[in-house]
């Protein structure tokens, strides 16, 4: 499944965020009962399937001889969590992971083709402000 789109959504007091139906869909649909919410740059966060936060753990592992790799591992890991998806398709967003990404009530979530980016919708909004007018330059890497 291809992530693509852009959905906004609240968290309600329970730090719990219901993931739009295309992108529940994309993860398993009713049948997947777990996702894992991982740190990423930008103070963003990322939702993967068990099975593709596998194969992130492998990329990752096979990826760097960089001296920063094992703080980057230490700190990717200890922040990453499975979290359970309940009936009706929201997961509890833990507070280091809240705490992480500066996540106020008003969340956006981003389509980014093997994965889900979860973030605050101002720090989103700022990020498209600053990007945006750079697309076609972007897009020539």
């Amino acid at each position: 499944m291809t992530f693509t789109g852009t959905h906004l959504r609240t968290l309600d007091d329970k730090n719990r965020l219901a993931i739009p139906k295309p992108f529940r869909e994309g993860l398993g649909g009713e049948a997947i009962s777990q996702v894992y919410l991982a740190p990423e740059t930008d103070k963003s966060l990322s939702i993967y399937t068990a099975q593709r936060f596998q194969e992130r753990a492998f990329e990752l592992q096979n990826a760097s001889d960089k001296l920063n790799s094992k703080i980057y591992l230490r700190l990717y890991y200890s922040q990453a969590e499975g979290v359970e998806v309940d009936k009706q398709g929201r997961i509890r967003i833990p507070d280091r992971l809240i705490n992480f990404a500066s996540l106020s009530q008003d969340i956006v979530l981003l389509g980014v083709n093997d994965h889900i980016e979860l973030w605050d919708k101002n720090r989103w909004d700022d990020f498209l402000s600053q990007h945006s007018p750079n697309f076609d330059d972007i897009a020539m890497i």
